[in-house]
């Protein structure tokens, strides 16, 4: 839990702050368009896994907990549609409040994202899904079991059972339960918390999804 709170606090607050300059018009912000080609290259190309370990080995990030927060800190497809939200807050606002002096800081956080909360509560319920099921990534980076993600834990129980600290009788139970009923409860837990969470955020969901997606 404690990765998906702050993981999630983390990813809206990159993504807020790297969307509201990339929104601008290019008059306001003329780096804007070499820095969408740039992210637009990463999310189409990709080092692959060797090289994110060796960069996790050699930043001291094994067995940390920041190394599952840090890869993805700026999901960049999630960052495209923050942009999309941005763009339907009138950027007439953005002027009238700059002529009254407020600030950038003042008008990305009085303005812009009052304004854009369902897209906000959106984009949350995205990184709280992907943060709850990650698994692989502390399989890779952490070899601690008690610093290991839930799904980590539960995805090794499923696939790595040491028989030899089993008891007969315990080697019997396991070999008469059905895999299904452990793939049942692997699906259970990682529900949980979805249920728990969506009821809250549900109202904002389907206008969180549709805003942006049509231009008039």
């Amino acid at each position: 839990m404690k990765r998906v709170v702050v993981g999630c606090a983390i990813n809206l607050l990159l993504l807020v702050l790297t969307a509201y300059p990339l929104c601008l018009p290019q008059r306001r912000f003329p780096a804007g368009k070499y820095l969408k080609w740039f992210f637009m290259a990463n999310m189409l190309f990709s080092g692959g896994m060797i090289p994110a370990y060796v960069l996790m080995r050699q930043y001291g990030l094994f067995d940390s907990f920041w190394s599952l927060i840090l890869p993805g800190a700026v999901p960049l497809w999630n960052m495209i549609l923050m942009i999309n939200f941005f763009r339907n807050v009138p950027y007439e606002l953005n002027e009238s409040a700059t002529m009254d002096g407020a600030n950038p800081w003042q008008v990305l956080f009085r303005i812009y994202v009052p304004l854009s909360v369902p897209s906000l509560a959106c984009l949350l319920l995205f990184q709280f899904v992907g943060h709850w099921n990650s698994y692989f990534d502390g399989l890779i980076y952490i070899n601690d079991t008690a610093k290991q993600p839930l799904q980590t834990y539960i995805y090794q129980l499923s696939v790595r059972i040491d028989f030899s600290t089993m008891r007969t009788d315990e080697i019997l139970t396991l070999l008469q339960t059905s895999d299904k009923t452990l793939q049942s409860a692997k699906v259970f837990v990682a529900m949980i918390p979805i249920l728990a969470v969506y009821p809250f955020i549900q109202k904002y969901f389907t206008v969180g999804m549709t805003l942006g997606a049509v231009k008039g």
